[in-house]
């Protein structure tokens, strides 16, 4: 039994010296000096194929004309040079490449001296212009086989594919049935795959030497294993059936239905299927699959080839879903069948559902809160065709909107919308249209104007509520205040619809902002204005001042002012019938002599910034007259009749009252006159008077200017007694 490698060590030694050559790179020589020689070497022992040597630098890029070829069977010096223009940078590495065909050893990357070449440049070892190194080339593998019934498998190919997807030499099936592989890298794990041909069924080849079209079927074949393989090949069976409408023929582009078949094939457990073949199908619609396995299962899918007018479409009728049944769209939900078979039914619907006229177009705004809508609609061929629509919102579809109208929502700006059509009936595939929204993207909407316009709901007044009603505004809309001067100076700190106007806006007229938002939409602002400039506040209080006091000369009224808010100033002014009083902006008044037959009255202003002032007046009634004391001292109550008494009168109620002054004694008087000079006093000596008791009385008369201020005064004074 053959050995399934054949290992011949040949041994390649490559001597690498140049002189003069320093770190990463090689300096320029002059322009008439030779080709300087990077490596030189000796291949010491011959090979049947061409041989390729190749220096490459650190990226893995060869190194401008570094390339050596080596003829077969020849043993021969070599050099690999370099032009003087050529700056090579280190580390470098050495690739040996073995031309293509039945080769007796496999190249690979210098991997240090003694070693085997690598198989990738990962394994490569790096080396230093000016370096020797030595490398082992491998030999090497055979494989053989032979494949039964090979009477029917000649000229069947046999490829193997290594791990990693390395390709190695293909071979064909001799007629005697038998192959031989040559050129198999011993280090690499490779699998067989046979193309037995039409007659025969060929795939993967499995450890049991059967075939497969599942490639996780096929065995790997590793060092150490035999080098001699028995294929054997199974006989094709056949699926066949028929393709329908139902209602009638296929439709048929000269006088052959325009439909193209593909096997697909199906194993349980298996999360994919795999294409096998087509086939052509008949004038009557039927069908024959060849080439399929025994026992295997088969989805059957039909494509439309071409249209009436010779263009390419790929598009499906779909795929087998059991006898009698409109085909299905997926390969996944097809009915499989096992071969052999000659059962399947498969009714095609019918494509040719069609617009009898233009497409519509979209009309509207694309913009938020605008509608968009089909200019026209939907005329289909033949009649009793119902239209679904779908508004997509960038490809995703936008719940309930499935109108020939749609209102752009706010969700929608900046992307993309579009209505997909589709038009279905019995018996006919379904055809879908796309309609773009233009422009691109959803931009912002307007806020339309309210319905209702804003107004001020108030006087624009110091010290009052002054409000805007704000109108009505579409459904979703956020409302935002601003108050401003006509000027256009803001009103700081205002952000509401209503705010107490304060004393420093009192004549100016005032403007009142309200802004829409809305998700979507541009903001609108709709301007108020005030009727006539903020009116001056008006003051009030709880406690309202009053007067309190008597109008008597000699007593005290007072001007309570009432209880105001913080920020006020309050003032008097007294007067007395029409003449104001000086020094008087007191609370507080004496009533004097000058006030006698006189009214008192006091006016108390409260003032405030921004507001009007408040103004309340009081009089009092007339002052009246003052009544003077008098008061009398006798220098005697008990005389004899030899002796006379002197009545003393003081007058006061006014600074040098003048008058006349009487004392009655008994039944006489004496009057006597009380000048203003006389401070109020003066004195009258009585006469001699006889025995007996007399009551003395004094009377006060004013004259003259006290006559004004002073009522007359009559006291009784004393007794007499005279002995």
């Amino acid at each position: 039994m053959a050995r399934f490698y054949s290992l011949l060590s040949r041994r390649v030694a490559i001597v690498a010296a140049l002189a003069g050559l320093l770190g990463g790179g090689i300096a320029a020589a002059p322009a008439t000096a030779a080709p300087i020689s990077l490596v030189h070497g000796i291949l010491t022992a011959s090979v049947s194929e061409v041989v390729f040597v190749t220096v490459v630098d650190p990226t893995g890029a060869q190194v401008q004309g570094t390339t050596v070829t080596m003829t077969a069977d020849v043993a021969q010096d070599f050099d690999v040079t370099i032009g003087d223009a050529v700056r090579v940078s280190e580390p470098l590495r050495l690739h040996v490449k073995v031309q293509d065909g039945d080769v007796a050893v496999a190249g690979g990357w210098y991997a240090g001296d003694g070693q085997r070449l690598a198989l990738d440049q990962a394994g490569a070892q790096a080396f230093a212009v000016g370096s020797s190194i030595t490398a082992d080339l491998v030999d090497t593998a055979t494989v053989s086989g032979i494949v039964t019934n090979g009477d029917r498998a000649v000229g069947s190919r046999v490829v193997a594919e290594g791990e990693g997807s390395q390709f190695v030499p293909q071979t064909y099936v001799d007629d005697e049935g038998q192959f031989d592989l040559r050129g198999v890298d011993p280090r690499v794990a490779y699998r067989l795959w046979l193309d037995a041909g039409p007659d025969h069924l060929g795939g993967w080849i499995t450890a049991d030497g059967r075939t497969s079209d599942w490639e996780d079927d096929a065995s790997w074949i590793r060092d150490g294993r035999p080098s001699s393989v028995a294929i054997t090949v199974d006989e094709p069976v056949t699926i066949s059936g028929r393709f329908r409408s139902f209602d009638g023929p296929l439709e048929t582009v000269t006088g052959r239905p325009r439909l193209n078949v593909t096997v697909w094939e199906r194993r349980a457990g298996e999360p994919d299927t795999r294409s096998q073949f087509g086939a052509t199908v008949e004038r009557t619609g039927e069908v024959v699959l060849t080439g399929l396995r025994a026992g295997s299962s088969y989805v059957i899918c039909g494509r439309y080839n071409q249209h009436a007018y010779g263009v390419e479409d790929t598009s499906a009728p779909g795929c087998y879903a059991g006898p009698g049944k409109f085909v299905v769209p997926a390969v996944e939900d097809a009915t499989a069948m096992t071969a052999p078979s000659s059962t399947f039914d498969a009714v095609v619907l019918r494509p040719d559902l069609w617009v009898d006229a233009a497409l519509p177009d979209l009309v509207g705004d694309a913009v938020v809160g605008s509608t968009l809508r089909l200019s026209a609609p939907m005329q289909w061929k033949p009649s009793g065709v119902t239209t679904d629509y779908r508004w997509l919102r960038d490809g995703v579809e936008i719940p309930g909107a499935t109108d020939t109208r749609y209102d752009v929502q706010p969700a929608d700006l900046g992307k993309h919308l579009t209505v997909d059509i589709r038009g279905s009936a019995f018996g006919y595939e379904p055809h879908d249209w796309e309609l773009r929204a233009w422009p691109e993207v959803v931009g912002l909407g307007e806020i339309p104007a309210p319905s209702r316009e804003p107004v001020l709901t108030s006087k624009a007044q110091v010290g009052r509520v002054l409000t805007v009603d704000p109108g009505t505004w579409i459904t979703g809309s956020s409302l935002s205040y601003r108050w401003l001067t006509v000027e256009g100076t803001v009103v700081p700190g205002v952000r509401s619809a209503s705010f107490v106007v304060p004393p420093a806006l009192v004549g100016r007229s005032l403007v009142a902002e309200v802004t829409a938002t809305a998700p979507g939409r541009a903001a609108r602002v709709v301007t108020v204005f005030t009727t006539a400039p903020v009116a001056p506040g008006v003051l009030t209080t709880t406690v309202a001042p009053r007067l309190a006091g008597t109008a008597l000369v000699g007593h005290r009224l007072t001007a309570s002012p009432g209880v105001w808010p913080s920020g006020t100033t309050v003032t008097y002014r007294w007067r007395n019938t029409s003449i104001a009083r000086s020094g008087t902006s007191s609370p507080t008044y004496d009533v004097g002599l000058a006030d006698v037959g006189k009214r008192v009255s006091v006016t108390v202003t409260v003032k405030r910034a921004g507001y009007a002032p408040f103004i309340r007046s009081f009089t009092t009634s007339v002052v009246p007259k003052v009544k003077p004391t008098v008061r009398s001292t006798l220098s005697a109550t008990k005389i004899s009749t030899a002796k006379r008494v002197s009545v003393a009168v003081r007058v006061t109620g006014q600074s040098g009252p003048s008058g006349k002054v009487t004392v009655t004694y008994g039944k006489k008087h004496l009057t006597t006159t009380l000048r203003s000079s006389a401070h109020g006093k003066v004195s009258v000596k009585l006469p001699a008077l006889k025995k007996g008791t007399y009551k003395v009385t004094v009377t006060f008369a004013p004259t003259g200017s006290s006559a004004h201020y002073l009522t007359s005064r009559k006291v009784t004074a004393h007794s007499i007694t005279v002995r």
